[in-house]
């Protein structure tokens, strides 16, 4: 079971299983939005209501939007009504970049997203969500448990946007109309990607057409043949169906994910001690329902896949560590510059 970091209101940090992360992090979300989108009506003393924008891409059916679900239902109890969360599943809201923006801008309240804000605002940490440069989950542990974590933590502080915890995705995998083994068989394919230019430069070195397509807009852009295979996670590729427009799941696992939920650190900053216990007991009680959710849901999400014709391929995991490693030892020259690559393998070998 990994380990993942969520700042608890007035207690540091913990460290939780990715499971129960995932309801804890969703579940302290809402709590701490209080001032863009939604808005605060009052000042937040007794009586008086607080309303919270919290936006996402990610799909309603996914585990971290159910999770958002009962996060609110659970404010809404121990608050008295006090705080009222409006969540934005789906990218009602825009797209990851626009929702960075707006958190970072004071604009919109908080963001549940993948590693793009990371991308965005502190891209030299950016190394533990590259693709190919963690071993396996482990590693990715080992780099949260980290002075480099603390670091880009306070980097994105510095952009007001203030981390509350990170939600494991597990790995993420690839999709395709076209079975592959290795990166010669994948060479020209295009390959949808997040709009991320780590991602991009890395796979572009692994030889694809990598073509940047927001999240909302994967399904048709693989319908329409914009864009030939994909990658994410199984919860994606089910969320989207993408059994019904991909014939392939290829177990890449370039990537061992960690989402994070971040807020506009002036309004984090302004919370009072009654609203952070209100935090800490929704949390506590959210982490179980999260949990069992995400646990059953993670093995679901693979066979609704197979069940609905894909087959499931194993490449040569070790051909595309090795075709992606020039590519990312160039950045650790150019992007990369708090550590080397040798540093964050050493994390590795910890563990």
């Amino acid at each position: 079971m990994y380990r993942f970091m969520v700042r608890a209101a007035s207690k540091g940090w913990r460290f939780w299983s990715p499971l129960r992360l995932a309801g804890l992090v969703l579940v302290t979300a809402g709590l701490f939005v209080f001032a863009g989108c939604g808005g605060v009506i009052g000042a937040g003393g007794e009586g008086e209501t607080i309303e919270m924008d919290l936006a996402t891409v990610y799909d309603a059916e996914a585990p971290q939007s159910m999770g958002a679900d009962r996060f609110a239902e659970l404010v809404g109890e121990k608050s008295g009504g006090q705080i009222v969360v409006n969540f934005f599943p789906g990218g009602a809201l825009g797209t990851e970049t626009d929702n960075f923006n707006a958190v970072s801008a004071g604009e919109l309240d908080m963001v549940l997203g993948g590693g793009l804000g990371i991308d965005m605002f502190a891209s030299e940490f950016y190394f533990f969500q590259s693709p190919y440069m963690m071993v396996d989950m482990d590693h990715v542990n080992a780099f949260l448990e980290s002075e480099l974590h603390d670091q880009m933590v306070e980097k994105m502080a510095e952009n007001n946007v203030q981390l509350l915890g990170h939600i494991a995705r597990g790995a993420r995998n690839t999709t395709s109309n076209q079975p592959f083994t290795t990166p010669e068989e994948m060479a020209g394919v295009s390959f949808r990607l997040p709009e991320i230019p780590t991602w991009i430069s890395v796979w572009e070195g692994i030889g694809v057409d990598a073509t940047p397509v927001a999240l909302p807009e994967l399904y048709s852009a693989l319908q329409t043949g914009v864009v030939d295979a994909s990658e994410g996670p199984y919860e994606q590729m089910a969320t989207f169906s993408l059994h019904e427009v991909q014939d392939y799941v290829i177990n890449t696992e370039h990537i061992y994910e960690v989402t994070q939920l971040w807020i506009d650190k002036s309004l984090y900053d302004s919370l009072t001690d009654e609203q952070r216990q209100w935090i800490d007991e929704a949390a506590e009680e959210a982490v179980a329902y999260a949990n069992e959710e995400a646990e059953r849901m993670e093995e679901e999400f693979l066979q609704q896949l197979i069940d609905g014709g894909m087959e499931v391929i194993e490449p040569d995991r070790e051909a595309f560590i090795e075709a992606a490693r020039p590519v990312l030892e160039r950045l650790f020259e150019t992007q990369f510059t708090v550590t080397t690559y040798d540093e964050v393998m050493q994390l590795a070998e910890g563990n």
